[in-house]
């Protein structure tokens, strides 16, 4: 007598398999990334011409900045960058970029 698998049972050997693949890779991506340095760019406009200040992108951006910070980062600028103007979000974005 030849033994057939359910469908029931090809699913739960299915399941079994993912389960072990995402065992065996997890260890793998839950590494901390290897890099030489880690640099950030974090920008906080709320000061727009033509629209109404906004109230919390200073606030996240700063709360932001100092997650990364202790997560080990490089913050271009030193900190948060808060409401730039062109000219100096451009400069920021070539700082980060270098």
């Amino acid at each position: 007598m030849r033994w057939r698998m359910t469908g029931h049972a090809i699913a739960v050997r299915q399941l079994l398999l993912f389960l072990a693949v995402i065992s065996f890779l997890s260890p793998i991506a839950a590494a901390p990334a290897v890099a030489d340095k880690r640099v950030a760019l974090v920008v906080g406009n709320s000061a727009y011409k033509n629209v109404a200040p906004l109230g919390n992108p200073g606030s996240d951006a700063r709360l932001i900045a100092d997650a990364l910070r202790s997560l080990g980062f490089t913050l271009v600028g030193g900190s948060a960058q808060l409401d730039l103007d062109k000219a100096q979000f451009d400069n920021a974005v070539q700082s980060f970029s270098n």
